[in-house]
């Protein structure tokens, strides 16, 4: 079937790849899983999905390092990294023309 817009796994390859660096390999595997579990195909266009993921990984460095500011400035970085990323994507993707 043709492409109907954004294919979560390219984008979430992508993100992969470049967060490894950012946020350490133990790190991505679970922020990846939260992402998966709120993605949907125009998530980046719905505040309620961003702030849900944003709350969701805020909460996991949370646990880890115990510090509601730490966690909370990982969590923005993470969003924020993330919300450009897949504005890039789209950017490219139109730019090919489907």
């Amino acid at each position: 079937e043709p492409n109907s817009g954004l294919d979560p796994k390219t984008i979430l390859d992508n993100f992969y790849d470049q967060f490894k660096g950012i946020i350490g390999e133990e790190d991505v595997k679970e922020v990846l899983n939260i992402i998966k579990e709120h993605f949907t195909v125009d998530w980046y266009k719905r505040n309620p999905i961003l702030s849900k993921i944003n709350m969701s990984i805020t909460g996991y460095y949370f646990k880890k390092c115990q510090s509601r500011d730490a966690a909370k400035q990982k969590a923005e970085q993470i969003v924020t990294l993330l919300n450009q990323m897949v504005k890039d994507f789209i950017t490219a993707t139109d730019e090919r023309g489907e």
